[in-house]
C-alpha cells in the first residue's frame, strides 16, 4: 500500500492527536483519524507500536457479510459550495498564533477572570495559511463537506467518502444500525467508517 494513501488517513494534527501515523500491530497496519480506519497487511515500513488503539474491540467482521455496494454517487460541483470554516477556503492551516490552538483566550482583572472565542480564529483553534497543514475540516477542498448522505440505516458524510474513494477497488457495506461503523473493503484491505448522526 502506498504510505501517501495511509498517511491520508492519519490526523495531520500533531498537537491534538497521537494518530498521525500509520501504526503495526500483529500481521496488520492501521491507519485512521479516529473517524475512518483502514487496515491492511502488515507494511514492513510501518513500525510496531504499543496499541494506540484498541483494534481487538473494532468489528472486523468483514468476511461475514455480503451486501457490498459502490459508494453513494455525488458531485462537488451540485453540493452546496459554503466556505470552509476552519481554512476559510483556504485550503491549509495552522495553529493560531493568538490563542495556542486552544480557540479561546483568558482576559483576567483584580475582580474576575474571562474566557472568551479567539476572535483570530473564530474559536477554531487554526487559522488560514497557505503553507500549514492540509485543513482536516475539509481534506484540502476549501468547501464545507460536513454534508451527510444517506447511506443503509444512517447517512455518511461527503469528507469521508472523499478519503474512502480514494482507495482501489472500495464498496462499503449498508449493515448496520446505524450506530456503529460502517464498514468497506477495497483491494488490499479493509476499513471502517463512523455514520453521521443527522
Amino acid at each position: 500500500m502506498d504510505m501517501k494513501i495511509l498517511e491520508s488517513f492519519c490526523s495531520q494534527d500533531n498537537e491534538k492527536h497521537k494518530l498521525t501515523q500509520p501504526f503495526s500491530i500483529g500481521e496488520f497496519t492501521y491507519a485512521t483519524d479516529g473517524r475512518v480506519m483502514i487496515r491492511v497487511v502488515k507494511e514492513e515500513s510501518v513500525e510496531s507500536i504499543e496499541n494506540p488503539v484498541d483494534v481487538t474491540k473494532i468489528p472486523w467482521d468483514h468476511s461475514e457479510l455480503d451486501d457490498w455496494h459502490p459508494l453513494p454517487n455525488y458531485n462537488l460541483e451540485d453540493l452546496p459550495q459554503e466556505k470552509c470554516k476552519e481554512c476559510r477556503g483556504h485550503l491549509r492551516t495552522s495553529e493560531c498564533p493568538e490563542c495556542s490552538g486552544d480557540g479561546f483566550v483568558e482576559f483576567e482583572n483584580t475582580y474576575n477572570c474571562y474566557s472568551v472565542d479567539c476572535q483570530t480564529c473564530d474559536g477554531f483553534g487554526d487559522v488560514p495559511d497557505h503553507e500549514g497543514d492540509i485543513c482536516e475540516v475539509c481534506s484540502g477542498t476549501g468547501i464545507h463537506l460536513r454534508i451527510p448522505i444517506a447511506w443503509g440505516a444512517s447517512h455518511i458524510t461527503v469528507l469521508y467518502l472523499e478519503k474512502i474513494k480514494k482507495l482501489p477497488n472500495v464498496k462499503m457495506s449498508k449493515f448496520g444500525d446505524g450506530l456503529e461503523p460502517f464498514r468497506f473493503i477495497f483491494d488490499g484491505g479493509v476499513g471502517l467508517v463512523m455514520p453521521y448522526r443527522v
